[in-house]
């Protein structure tokens, strides 16, 4: 997408000003509101989520890396032309490439379900179901994302924890992979 005009407009200032000065223009590109805003997030590609998803979850096991690669058509080194794999998210969305980030995250299931502190995971005494659930997926949710989840993901992830038979800690460990694959877990 096209920088924003305010955007344009002020570096075109900066540069006439600083005789096209570039670490005058990054100081002022990394100034600008326009840098840090995205309007419209982008989905991750492959490689950037099993990296994000297996880094945060201390997942040692990189030829599930290197098979989630392939299996989603984005080997490391298999591109066959110099100009890397395609850069518009529509090519990281059928149903193979999302199976595969499905997979990924299943396999991941047990490291993914320890971001949750033990003592959470136990329960406390006298909190409702309700509360242990959402606490156990706001703690998920920002070790994968670093943010809290939206409102109908928040939603989905507690009425699967609600549905989910067994203790809280087995409820955490079929919630954790649920989280890696919803939307805030799959965008930049």
């Amino acid at each position: 997408a096209p920088a924003p005009d305010d955007l344009v407009d002020d570096l075109t200032k900066i540069y006439c000003a600083s005789d096209g000065d570039l670490a005058e223009m990054l100081l002022a590109i990394a100034a600008h509101d326009a840098f840090w805003s995205s309007e419209d997030p982008r989905l991750a590609q492959p490689l950037e989520f099993a990296l994000r998803l297996t880094r945060s979850c201390d997942y040692r096991n990189p030829w599930a890396v290197r098979d989630y690669l392939n299996r989603s058509g984005a080997g490391l080194f298999d591109r066959s032309t110099p100009d890397g794999y395609p850069e518009d998210d529509a090519a990281f969305t059928d149903s193979n490439a999302l199976v595969q980030r499905w997979r990924l995250a299943q396999g991941c299931a047990w490291n993914l379900s320890r971001l949750v502190p033990d003592a959470w995971r136990s329960g406390a005494p006298g909190a409702s179901d309700s509360s242990l659930h959402q606490r156990a997926i706001d703690a998920l949710a920002m070790r994968l994302t670093g943010q809290l989840l939206g409102k109908r993901s928040n939603e989905a992830a507690l009425q699967f924890m609600a549905d989910t038979e067994g203790s809280l800690d087995q409820r955490i460990l079929a919630v954790a992979p649920l989280i890696a694959q919803l939307p805030e877990a799959n965008i930049r």
